[in-house]
């Protein structure tokens, strides 16, 4: 889309990137979690 700015698009980026993460994060910690409720 002309007229926005390329830091918009680069902070679009960044935000996808994070959510990745966050998800990643969460089912990683959420797997330890588990682990230790197991033993």
């Amino acid at each position: 889309m002309p007229g926005l700015p390329a830091s918009f698009f680069l902070a679009q980026k960044m935000a996808t990137r994070l959510a990745q993460c966050e998800i990643l994060l969460q089912t990683v910690c959420g797997q330890q979690a588990n682990q230790q409720r197991n033993t």
